[in-house]
């Protein structure tokens, strides 16, 4: 069964072609037990299936596999370039290889680890390196925090942010909030 944003559901067979190129969103399933095959190439000509006529005019764009997809062969050479002037990206089939990648994250307090509050709006700069920003306010705080006019913090609450940009705090003179990035 192949589904898209511009095709309704219809049963595939064996030897159906469909050419995927206007689609947004494209969804292959297998309704039965054995296994599936599908084969695909990259084409300009327009292709017919058995039910209706499908036309070629933009690029497919894969962001989500729900089930692993393995291509066992490549019958011809495939040329492949990435449209941004950051990478340079040269892909040869007999060099393809895919690792994966872990990102790992460091974890710290900005400064101290301690933010003195003095009850007036009061900045926490921004850093290009952060990943994230993380607030919290010690239990014994007597009165909330309020982070950029309008998210409250109450005592012994803490709050991430994803950003970093600067950002405001008002709080209780004598208060203090905690404060961590992530990098």
């Amino acid at each position: 069964m192949i589904r898209s944003d511009v095709l309704r559901p219809t049963e595939i067979q064996r030897g159906d072609t469909v050419d995927v190129s206007t689609f947004d969103e494209l969804t292959l399933e297998n309704h039965h037990e054995d296994a599936a095959t599908f084969e695909y190439q990259i084409s300009d000509v327009p292709i017919l299936t058995q039910a209706q006529k499908v036309d070629v005019s933009n690029a497919v764009v894969v962001h989500e596999v729900q089930r692993p997809v393995t291509v066992v062969e490549i019958q011809r050479a495939v040329r492949a370039q990435i449209q941004n002037e950051l990478l340079k990206v040269h892909v040869d089939n007999e060099t393809l290889s895919v690792t994966p990648s872990v990102t790992l994250y460091t974890y710290a307090a900005i400064d101290e680890g301690v933010f003195e509050l003095d009850g007036t709006t009061q900045n926490i700069e921004g850093s290009e390196g952060r990943k994230a920003l993380f607030l919290q306010v010690p239990d014994d705080n007597t009165e909330p925090v309020m982070v950029q006019g309008f998210m409250v913090i109450n005592p012994g609450g803490h709050l991430p942010l994803n950003t970093n940009q600067a950002i405001t705090v008002k709080g209780k003179d004598g208060e203090t909030v905690r404060v961590g990035e992530m990098r």
